[in-house]
């Protein structure tokens, strides 16, 4: 993600997240912080239908 003001909400509210969710939360947050900043991952859709798509009557997605 591109630094800015929704980069630092969103890497505050996920370190929140992980102190509320996680048993290990504060631990984990505290020792790996700098690790802990939001990243986006793109695939396109030909890429995701190619991997992810199953052949069954449930899933006609097109």
């Amino acid at each position: 993600m591109k630094a800015g003001w929704f980069r630092l909400l969103t890497t505050i509210y996920l370190r929140f997240l992980l102190r509320m969710l996680h048993p290990a939360g504060q631990k984990r947050v505290k020792h790996s912080a700098p690790k802990l900043v939001p990243q986006m991952l793109l695939m396109t859709r030909q890429a995701f239908m190619e991997r992810y798509r199953r052949e069954s009557p449930l899933c006609n997605v097109v």
